[in-house]
Order: C-alpha cells, then structure tokens, then sequence
C-alpha cells in the first residue's frame, strides 16, 4: 500500500512476546518498526517496511563488488543484535522479508520478539553460505573478495564481527568505509 509493505505475524495462544527484546530493537538502524496489538485475545506483530525491493529480488540482478559487500555488511550489522541483548533467533531469516534501499543498499530486517530456543550456532553462517551462494557476481572483478567471504563463513571459528571486519576491510580499500 503506497509503496509500503505491511507484514504481520499472527501469535499463538503459546507464544510468549519479549517485550524487552521488541523495546531494544525499535531503536535499531537495521530493523524495520512495528507495532504490537493484542486486541481481544488476538496477538500480533506488523511491520512497516518502506524499503524498494527484497533480498530475494537482489538475487536476481548482477552484483558489483561494491554491492555485494555494502549488502553483507548491512546483513552482519543486523545480525549483531545479540549484543543489544537481543536473540539472532528473532530475526526473520528469508530473503523474501529482508528489505533493501536499493539507492543507497542499507538492510533492514524484520525481528519476531517471541521467546523461543536458542538458535543453534551453526545456522548463522548457514544463512550466510546461502545469501552468497544465491547471489550473482559481476564478471568484471576479477580479485577473489568472494572466496575471502566464502573462506571466512566456512571458517570453526565464525562470527559474524569476523566477517563484518573482512566486509569493512574490503570497503575501506575500496574507499567506500
């Protein structure tokens, strides 16, 4: 509706909404606002994203470096919630609920505050294996900042600072940092 997506998340009777987590992340650059309704029993989260398209319709274009690296390195900002205090589990993990400005390629993703597992470490970097593995690369850089990438989310020692830092390092260079 007038250029806005509007999603919404229906909660079950079961559910148990954070609302410590929800207050911390509507401060956040990287996460896209929503509203909390609880109106006659029914519970539910609805998110306003006024961002042009989708990871999943970026995956579709041809990518410089200069994107594929301004694209993960909103994707690992966003990931670095957990350092507010709030759960990676919250986050959406689709690349059809992950929205981009594509003018400017900031990443905005939609968070689900319901307390719920722990994700498992290991499905971290799997996010990160599948954007890579999903995106297409520009023929016209030829330097081996993709392997790097690849190299660095298949590494024991994974996380996500790591990988921003190599993004950041990549984007200093190029005079973009």
């Amino acid at each position: 509706q007038n250029n806005v997506d509007t999603i919404k998340y229906e909660l079950s009777a079961a559910d148990v909404y954070d609302d410590r987590a929800a207050d911390k992340a509507s401060q956040l650059a990287n996460i896209i606002p929503f509203q909390y309704s609880d109106v006659d029993g029914k519970r539910s989260f609805t998110s306003y994203a006024h961002e042009d398209t989708t990871l999943s319709v970026m995956y579709k274009s041809t990518l410089s470096k200069k994107d594929v690296l301004c694209l993960m390195s909103g994707l690992c900002a966003a990931f670095e919630i957990g350092a507010q205090g709030i759960p990676v589990s919250y986050i959406v993990k689709d690349s059809d609920y992950i929205f981009i400005n594509k003018e400017t390629l900031a990443v905005k993703c939609i968070i689900v505050p319901i307390k719920q597992d722990v994700m498992p470490l290991a499905e971290i970097p799997a996010f990160f294996r599948t954007v890579v593995s999903n995106m297409r690369f520009s023929e016209a850089d030829k330097d081996n900042y993709v392997a790097e990438l690849i190299t660095q989310i298949n590494a024991d020692d994974f996380s996500v600072s790591k990988l921003k830092g190599l993004i950041d390092g990549q984007l200093e260079k190029m005079g973009l940092f």
